[in-house]
Formats: C-alpha cells, structure tokens, sequence
C-alpha cells in the first residue's frame, strides 16, 4: 500500500508540475526542451527501478532507496513549478521556496548511495562520508544564499527566506565539494558493483540490471564526454545527455523482460491450474471406485472370512490361526484403503488450506492404523505463505507417502513433519524413529519414484536420508515458489 501511495504521487507530482510549468510560460526554464522531458523521465525512473526491486523480494533498503529519490525529486519539480507561478502573479511564496532550494539535492544525492548497497563491497565503509556530504548539500541549500535556479528571464530571481549571508561562505564550500564527495562515491560504488558482478560465487543469482548499468554507464559518460568535446557539441552536454539516457534503457530492457516473464509466468499457471483439475478430476473417479469398488469387495471377503473362521471344527487350531492372520491383515488392508481414499479427497486442500489438510492428514494416519500409532507432531512456520496449488498438493501428497512408507516399513513410534519457509524455498521435511534404511541397497519402488517425481515436476529437490540422531528416516522435500 505504501508503495502504490508512492509510485500514485511521483506520478501525479510530475505530471501536474509539467501542466503547471508549461503554463508558467516565459517565467520558467523548465519543460521547453526535449532534454526537459527526458529529464523528467529521469526523475520518475528510480521509482519504477525501485517498485521492480521491491517486487522481486530482495534489496528492500535499495528499493526504497530508489523510490525515495523520486518522491523527492518529483515533489520538489511540483513545488518549484508552484513557487514560479506565485511569482508569475507578484506573489511571495515563501514557506514554499525553502522546501523547494533543500529538498533538490539531497534527492539526486540519495541515487548515490544505491550501487555500493546493491554490491554490498567495500563502499560501504565510507558511506557516512556520502551520507555527510547529502547532509551537507540540504543545509547549504537550505540556509544558503542561492536563489531559486530554473527560472526563466520574465521574473525576478526568487531569493530563499530562510537565507543566512553568515553562512554564504560555508555553504558556498559545502556545495563546490559535498558534490564531488558523493560523484566519487558513485562511482566507487559502480566500480564494485561491476567487480561483485565478475567475482561472484558460483550458485547465486546474479544482480543483471545493476552490473549491467554499472558496466556501462561510467565508460558510456566518458565516450560521450570525449565526443562532445571533439565535434563541439559540448563535453558536459553529451556526457549529461549519456548519463540520462543509459539508465533509461537498461530500465526499459529490465522491464520489459520481467513484463515478458511475467507473462509467461502466468501462461505456465494457466496450464498448471488447469492440469491440476484434469488430475483432480482423475483421481476423484479413481477414489470413488475404490470407496465404492474395492472397499465394499474387502469388506465382503472379510465377513466370509469370517463365517469360514466360525465354521471350522474345533481341532482345526492351524487354521483357526492362519484365518486369524489373514482377518487381521483384510482390517490393515481395509485401513490402508481408507486412508488413501481420505487422502485422494482434493476438497481437503481447498477447504482447510495446507496446514489444515497436514493436520487432516495427522488425524487420519493416527486414527486408521492398528494401536493408534504412530505418534505425529506436526509444525508449519508461521511465515508460510499461501502455496501455489501444484506446490501444496505435491508436498501433501510426499508426506502422505513418506508417511505410509514409514509406518508399513520402519515400525516408527514417532514421526514429525516440518513445513519451513525461508527466502522464496519451501521445505518439507518428515521424520521418523524407525529402523531406518536398510544397509543393502534396494530397487526404489512405485512410492519412492512417485515422490521424486511428484517434487521434480515443481521445480524441486527430494532427499531421502538417515535421521541423523543415530535411527530412522528423513524425506527432505525443497520448492522454491514464485512469488
């Protein structure tokens, strides 16, 4: 919400200060050029950087670094347009000319200090240096004897009120050097992005847009300095004209390929939602055909075992216990079947959520197997987002089956789920007291290549391992979610 306030204010900022300014006419020297509007592009661009930055997750103190800059650049456009027209009319606009002479530079300023944050290198360490000179340029600008700049030749330059001739000296030094501190520390800044994009370690995710700006900006400036000087044009002019244009497009490329993810983000989606009711569907018919195939079949077998067991003469004691047995074994079999149906139920996800559909799975297990065993313990990280449906039905599934697995094989007393979130990653992970894995190595059967399979189609990992506590099992499933 506070980013849509913000990014709604740049936006209307600078429009109403191009509408204004434009009206002020010959009072002003703002917005008459083409290189006026591609400055104002430059003031809104840092937002729009910051907005996508922010979206992705990550870097939020750059983020708002970025759009802080536009705020205060944008507002400070707004009221300069508002202070020119006051004077326009033989007005005195003095409570708004002060916030109009400080807020300029300190806004430009605060882009300075966005490399050396995204490199995370070594300028950091002069950053109270950059952070001083930001503080140095606002009260210069703020108590100093400049008039307002950009003002057109119709009026009066517009003095500031808050103006102290005692301080002209100091001010006067603060901003022939406080500028130079902070360019310095750009491009220090810009170096070590430029190097942490060459140098880093293999396995993270690169920072593109940025070491992409930094790898071309400084020598872009310095190509165009030069030729502006060699054909005339001005090396300040070209170098300006660089220094705007090169972070508009990379800004437009990084845009436009998010724009282009995003879409095919959602087309993937689509396809996922609508593959996931295909299984859905599937597998209600196969549910209610066992329900109401299957389990009424074992539950018949078992009534006449049961009539066979009551038949049998008094001395038939071996196969009195073998008809035993195999009673016993038709109520597993019952059981396994019911959990699976209960299990194959899609509402579950739907209605309970994730957390609930692990519990409705935690009461199933305990209350369906023989003796109410084993015990399970489950826990969920209280930041876990809502998952995409594919990547929750597919952890529930694995749990479902690393359960099954345990209790039929292992002979647990114990068995815990974890479901933890950190940075984007997902993490199942369940775990028993059993026996655990045998020591001989064992063909993967139907489950275990189910489950790998299950989490490999979302994009994830599955590790089947010892506990780690000296018995028993871990199945260590981890997803990253697209936000």
């Amino acid at each position: 919400m506070t980013l849509a306030g913000c990014l709604v204010w740049t936006v209307a900022a600078m429009a109403t200060a191009a509408a204004v300014e434009r009206a002020n006419g010959a009072s002003t020297a703002n917005f008459r050029v083409a290189g006026d509007w591609a400055f104002a592009a430059f003031l809104l661009a840092p937002a729009v950087a910051g907005a996508l930055t922010l979206r992705l997750g990550a870097r939020s103190l750059v983020g708002w670094l970025l759009v802080a800059a536009t705020v205060g650049g944008t507002t400070d456009a707004l009221l300069h347009a508002f202070v020119v027209a006051a004077a326009r009319h033989g007005d005195e606009p003095a409570l708004l000319v002060w916030p109009t002479l400080w807020l300029a530079g300190p806004s430009f300023g605060l882009l300075c200090l966005v490399p050396a944050r995204v490199s995370g290198g070594w300028p950091l360490r002069a950053e109270p240096v950059a952070v001083g000179a930001l503080a140095a340029i606002g009260l210069a600008q703020a108590f100093g004897p400049d008039p307002v700049t950009g003002v057109g030749s119709a009026i009066e330059p517009i003095e500031n009120p808050a103006s102290l001739d005692v301080l002209a000296p100091a001010a006067k030094l603060a901003l022939d050097v406080a500028p130079l501190l902070l360019v310095g520390y750009l491009i220090l800044g810009l170096l070590a992005l430029a190097w942490a994009g060459l140098s880093r370690p293999r396995g993270r995710r690169p920072e593109i847009p940025w070491i992409l700006l930094a790898a071309l900006l400084l020598p872009a400036i310095a190509i165009a300095a030069g030729v502006g000087k060699l054909t005339g044009l001005g090396a300040f002019e070209t170098a300006w004209w660089v220094s705007v244009l090169v972070p508009l497009i990379v800004l437009a490329a990084t845009t436009a390929t998010m724009a282009r993810g995003w879409l095919t983000a959602r087309r993937e989606a689509e396809q996922l939602r609508y593959a996931a009711r295909v299984r859905d569907d599937e597998r209600d018919r196969v549910r209610r055909d066992l329900h109401d195939g299957i389990g009424p079949a074992l539950a018949g077998m078992r009534l006449k075992l049961e009539l066979l067991r009551d038949g049998l003469p008094p001395g038939a004691g071996p196969s009195r216990e073998a008809a035993n047995q195999l009673e016993e074994s038709l109520d597993e079999t019952l059981c396994e079947l019911r959990r699976i149906v209960d299990g194959m139920q899609p509402a579950a996800l739907e209605t309970l959520g994730f957390r609930g559909a692990l519990e409705l799975l935690q009461t199933s297990l305990t209350s369906t197997w023989p003796l109410g065993r084993p015990v399970v313990d489950v826990y969920v990280d209280p930041d876990l987002p809502e998952l995409p449906r594919p990547v929750a039905e597919a952890l529930l599934r694995v749990c479902a089956e690393a359960l099954s697995n345990a209790v039929r094989h292992a002979d647990p007393t114990r068995c815990a789920i974890s479901v933890g979130w950190d940075d984007g990653t997902a993490q199942l992970r369940v775990v028993d007291d059993g026996i655990g894995l045998p020591t001989q190595e064992v063909r993967p059967g139907v489950g275990l290549r189910s489950m790998h399979a299950r989490v490999e189609k979302i994009g994830g990992t599955l590790d089947i391992s010892d506990s780690g506590n000296g018995q028993g099992t871990a199945v260590t499933a981890v997803v990253p979610v697209r936000r």
